[in-house]
């Protein structure tokens, strides 16, 4: 399906590696963000190589991309949320935390963990 969409040959082994090794990476909690980009990668390949005639279909049950487009949208939140704290990205010191103040709001202070090598603290006027 790859080569017949015109894309080198290569490309097909990324198949490969966005639908088996991404997801063990998401389940071991290894290189989280990597393994999400990678499978957030592959289903816009996959919606764009051969669901593309599907995108804009409502059917009876709903979106005809629903799996798909939770496949993405679930690998993107990854992605920008990061790990979870019994992951191994966490106890290795990267899984990078992003933290609100409570009392000052959204709006307010932030910081990101110090074991992620940056400290950094803004504050609101």
């Amino acid at each position: 399906m790859v080569v017949k969409a015109g894309l080198p040959s290569f490309v097909a082994y990324g198949v490969y590696v966005g639908e088996v090794v991404a997801p063990l990476m998401l389940i071991a909690g290894w290189h989280t963000r990597l393994g999400a980009a990678l499978i957030a990668l592959n289903m816009l390949f996959a919606i764009g190589l051969v669901h593309v005639s599907e995108l804009l279909q409502i059917g009876q049950s709903g979106w005809a991309l629903e799996l798909q487009g939770m496949f993405l949208f679930a690998a993107l939140a990854v992605e920008l949320l990061g790990p979870g704290r019994l992951s191994v990205d966490a106890r290795r010191g990267a899984a990078g935390r992003f933290t609100v103040d409570a009392q000052q709001g959204a709006a307010g202070r932030f910081t990101v963990d110090a074991q992620q090598g940056a400290a950094a603290t803004s504050q609101a006027n």
